[in-house]
């Protein structure tokens, strides 16, 4: 397997049940990290990609272009930088193997071990979904021992990077690799076992590379069968110069609502990879919604890439509000009271081990292939199957159609679990997948036809699902009652240090909002037992002791 990744963002159609999970991106100015998570890539044909997410309460999506990615057999992590030529990678305080790392567009980018400067004025043409530049180094924030949580913030020799802490040892189940504490069951760079990188347009999932949900592996990668000119509907099936790829089939024009794009057919509304326009790509983590990039719904722009900030040390509340020593970050506030019960802390943040996707029955285990965390273990959702590393509708995916692997042939389609000839009536044919165009998110109201930005298909209509509302320039749906950026209705954000509950800001925990501030009038000699009630003495459970 290449070490190197080159991860973009394709949609695929109705072959993807349910979007893959959170992708975990980072911001490039060197203080942002942000847990990761499973990535789509774009069709491998060097086309563009096509199709549309179904987005459930996260969207997964990656970011464009192509990167070398960090993979080496040396003791330090290797993190890459994008060039003209393939340089050795150079191990801190020695000398490494030489690693040559191919971007997407297959140029040899040059490779250099974590914390070393890459060519002189060269940096990194597109990190991956879970990198940063720093220094023109990309660069995992919750593995690198050398950025870890930040840029240049090395930790102390003999501890290891784990989700951004520098700790003494890796917690279980994750393993020490390179210095970093990597999930091997979802890491790109470490998948299966340390130093063990997916190849490019790869995704690691279940702890083996696959190509991602909707996409097949042919000659020259994983490619969208749906839309890709080179592989229509079957691997190495090339369309004629004057023809397109529509919904897997070789087409004089694309069907109704999808555009071209280099021969390709695809939804300008959903497309990540062509979001308004061809070749208009969308960021790390974003999604495109109306042909707009935006960030998924519970997520914040934060430099150019989407965050968390309701569970994220370094950019709690808001971009770039670090908490402090002995804090952690909870719903979006720093609190140095700890975690409340039921929830732990992984990197700084309380999170929910039961139902969080990115720490799932443990700190860093990330579901991946559109699994979701249900009491503590990742599972596909409305009684999925997880084939080949992701999640699909055995009912009406062809290439696992009743059952996994079971693929339905040429001219045939999958209609409620059985390759047969025809579709049922009430369903319509979109890429071999017969599917209700008046509720099928991925084909909504017509075929390719993808609701993103979290809404649902409703009646051949991608609507917010009850209770949520259309926020934003670029509208992704929000659920009002929780939003810190949005508490109560849209625009109306929460001051620093509140948290967002029941469409009300209010404190965080069992903390009480004294004037401007939150405090905990059990112990605070200034409100002891409540707002401005001071005491000489020592507050002890809401009672002032002389």
């Amino acid at each position: 397997m290449a070490p190197s990744f080159g991860f973009r963002t394709a949609l695929p159609g109705s072959l993807l049940m349910m979007g893959i999970a959170a992708a975990v991106s980072l911001n490039c100015g060197g203080s942002t990290k942000h847990n990761s998570s499973a990535t789509n890539t774009v069709d491998g044909s060097g086309g563009s990609s096509s199709g549309g997410t179904s987005s459930a309460t996260t969207d997964g999506s990656s970011s464009s272009g192509g990167t070398s990615s960090d993979a080496s057999s040396t003791t330090a992590s290797v993190e890459s930088t994008s060039g003209g030529t393939s340089d050795a990678a150079t191990s801190s305080g020695g000398s490494g193997g030489t690693t040559s790392a191919t971007t997407a567009g297959g140029a040899a980018g040059s490779s250099s071990v974590d914390g070393a400067a890459g060519a002189a004025g060269a940096g990194p043409e597109a990190c991956l979904a879970d990198e940063v530049d720093c220094g023109g180094v990309c660069a995992n924030l919750d593995t690198s021992p050398n950025n870890c949580g930040a840029c240049g913030e090395a930790c102390p020799s003999g501890d290891v990077c784990q989700l951004g802490m520098c700790v003494s040892a890796c917690s279980a189940p994750l393993v020490e690799c390179a210095s970093g504490c990597a999930d091997t069951g979802s890491d790109a760079r470490h998948c299966g076992a340390c130093n063990q990188a997916c190849a490019s347009g790869e995704v690691c999932s279940g702890g083996n590379c696959v190509c991602p949900a909707g996409e097949l592996v042919c000659a020259d990668g994983c490619v969208d069968l749906t839309s890709s000119s080179t592989n229509c509907g079957a691997c190495g099936n090339v369309c004629a110069v004057n023809q397109v790829c529509s919904q897997g089939s070789c087409e004089l024009a694309c069907s109704t609502g999808l555009s071209e794009c280099m021969a390709d057919c695809v939804d300008l509304e959903s497309d990540a990879a062509n979001c308004g326009a061809c070749g208009v790509a969308c960021g790390n983590a974003q999604v495109c919604t109306g042909g707009a990039c935006a960030c998924a719904p519970g997520e914040e722009l934060c430099g150019d890439v989407c965050l968390d900030v309701s569970a994220d040390f370094f950019n709690c509340g808001a971009c770039d509000n670090r908490c402090g020593a002995g804090e952690v970050c909870l719903d979006g506030a720093c609190t140095d009271v700890g975690c409340p019960t039921m929830q732990a802390e992984c990197g700084g943040a309380c999170v929910r081990l039961a139902n969080d996707s990115n720490n799932c029955g443990a700190c860093g285990v990330v579901c991946t292939g559109g699994q979701r965390c249900t009491n503590g273990s990742c599972v596909c959702p409305d009684a999925g199957e997880f084939c080949d590393g992701a999640c699909v509708d055995t009912n009406l995916t062809p290439a696992h159609c009743g059952a996994c692997g079971n693929v339905c042939q040429s001219g045939e389609v999958c209609s409620a679990g059985a390759c047969v000839t025809a579709c049922a009536e009430g369903t319509t044919e979109c890429a071999q997948s017969c599917v209700d165009l008046l509720s099928d998110a991925g084909n909504c109201g017509a075929c390719g036809n993808a609701c993103t930005g979290g809404r649902v298909c409703d009646s051949g209509v991608c609507v917010c699902a009850a209770g949520d509302e259309e926020c934003g320039d670029a509208a992704v749906c929000v659920n009002v009652q929780a939003s810190r950026a949005n508490c109560g209705g849209c625009g109306i954000r929460c001051p620093q240090g509140l948290v967002c509950q029941d469409s009300t800001c209010g404190c965080p925990g069992q903390k009480t909002l004294c004037g401007e501030e939150c405090v905990d009038t059990d112990n605070d000699e200034a409100h002891c037992g409540g707002c401005d009630s001071a005491c000489a003495g020592t507050c002890a459970s809401g009672q002032c002791v002389p």
